[in-house]
């Protein structure tokens, strides 16, 4: 990434102008083209009429809710094929819902509290339902949604329906360490802290609904901390907004807490929805119902997640901090969780197709930063300072270069 490239200066105001740039996020928007991103082999994904379902998305105007809509349509191959595609049906994350949008105007917006009855609806006639309890759907709504499915067979007129959980690890965050990694099959060892019991509890409402209704197939997927398509989340953005403007010396380190040699489960969210989707499309059902979505990253310590980010997007600065000063920071306990699990083995079948599946090091942190620049509306800006002789360019030119943390390149120093 080039050094003249310039982010606003770090006031509030230009913050929330940062953090709010998925917000123009559309369909007809050219740089958040998932296909041009991230090609998905659609063409070899053969559908016919009668794959037509109806899909319900929790939280459709997040990052994970953009993907999972970009993964599971089909609209592209029926068009081809004079097939009737998905039908999708979604509810919003209230917080977002001014500045984030839908990934389209076709998904019929549900709301439980203007609508109730629209909504009972919604649920009981979807085939597949997606809880996304990572990108912080409501957990009154995520419950009620449990619950209307949990209801006996015969008040349901006997739908095969289909409930996947998408769940974090954060709900392991308090697990005592083990003498080896974490598998799927250990998911009852889990302990969460008091914050994050709420994980938990709807993972386990979700998995004993299947024995009340037994046309209701339900699988919990267990997440990795998302990255990836410009960070619109609470976990790694301000990591990379820190080595976008690491000139500058307030920023230039990046934090590491404690020794930085905890472990870090993480996913690119396209690999997330990809797992998803295996689950949707499975020829045969998968039997378990909880399972494992993390990279298969080799390089998982904090410290070299930071170093990677660092050195490729900024100075290659960090810093070990202590626990203590930074313990009011949003992001201080996702950093601080310390969990060597492994990926379920149904997601690394041949028919899974990883985008990211190395994680987070410095061989895939350039294709990140292209995704962040896209996402994020970046694009390298270049100040030119002319005038006579003695009329303070350079003068300016280094208070601006000072300000902004950007490189002061002189015509001597070219020549």
């Amino acid at each position: 990434m080039s050094k003249t490239d310039v982010l606003p200066k770090t006031s509030k105001r230009n913050l929330i102008t940062v953090e709010r740039t998925p917000a123009k996020i559309t369909e007809s928007t050219p740089v958040v083209n998932a296909d041009l991103l991230q090609p998905q082999k659609k063409a070899a994904r053969v559908k016919t009429a009668s794959d037509r379902k109806r899909i319900l998305l929790t939280g459709c105007n997040s990052l994970v809710g953009h993907q999972l809509f970009q993964q599971m349509r089909n609209d592209d191959i029926m068009i081809k094929t004079g097939g009737k595609a998905h039908e999708f049906l979604g509810t919003l994350i209230q917080k977002d819902d001014g500045f984030v949008p839908m990934p389209s105007e076709t998904i019929h917006v549900l709301n439980s509290k203007t609508a109730p009855k629209t909504f009972t609806k919604g649920v009981l006639t979807s085939d597949i339902i997606v809880i996304d309890l990572l990108s912080g759907t409501d957990q009154a709504e995520a419950e009620c949604i449990i619950k209307l499915l949990r209801q006996p067979l015969h008040e349901q007129g006997g739908k095969q329906q289909k409930l996947i959980v998408l769940s974090s690890v954060l709900s392991w965050l308090s697990t005592p360490k083990g003498d080896s990694d974490f598998s799927d099959s250990d998911f009852t060892k889990r302990v969460p802290n008091p914050r994050y019991q709420y994980l938990k509890n709807l993972e386990n409402l979700a998995m004993t609904s299947a024995k009340i209704n037994l046309n209701l197939k339900v699988h919990v997927v267990c997440s990795g901390l998302p990255f990836g398509n410009g960070e619109a989340n609470d976990i790694f953005y301000e990591f990379f907004r820190r080595s976008w403007l690491s000139s500058h010396p307030e920023l230039a380190a990046l934090p590491v807490i404690g020794s930085g040699q905890n472990c870090l489960p993480t996913i690119h969210v396209n690999d997330l929805a990809m797992c998803v989707r295996q689950l949707t499309e499975a020829a045969e059902p998968f039997q378990k119902q909880y399972l494992v979505a993390v990279d298969q990253c080799k390089q998982k310590k904090q410290c070299d997640i930071m170093q990677a980010i660092s050195s490729t997007l900024g100075s290659g600065a960090i810093k070990h901090v202590k626990l203590q000063d930074v313990i009011h920071e949003e992001w201080v306990e996702l950093l601080s969780l310390d969990l060597a699990i492994s990926t379920s083995p149904e997601f690394l079948e041949k028919s899974c197709e990883w985008h990211c599946a190395d994680g987070i090091t410095s061989e895939t942190m350039m294709m990140l930063n292209q995704e962040f620049n896209h996402f994020r509306g970046l694009f390298p800006l270049k100040v030119f300072i002319g005038g006579p002789p003695v009329s303070s360019k350079t003068h300016f030119a280094t208070k601006l270069a000072q300000a902004y943390g950007i490189p002061h390149l002189k015509i001597f120093d070219m020549i």
